[in-house]
């Protein structure tokens, strides 16, 4: 089984799209994929906005390639 990204993770379990979660970040839906999708990294302050949005469940340094 492929590794799940922990965004994909936290919005499977939310039951949430990555429109909706895009939405509340006030970015594109497509951002939100590129991002699940390993294709982009969100920048330092979106990662840490992400770990907000979802209470630490997800944490920004998940979010930023290193």
């Amino acid at each position: 089984m492929a590794d799940i990204h922990p965004l994909n993770r936290w919005l499977i379990e939310h039951k949430m799209t990555a429109r909706t979660f895009a939405a509340q970040l006030g970015v594109s839906g497509a951002a939100v994929s590129q991002w699940i999708n390993r294709h982009r990294s969100p920048g330092l302050e979106m990662a840490f906005r992400i770990q907000d949005a979802t209470d630490g469940a997800v944490r920004a340094r998940d979010m930023v390639a290193l």
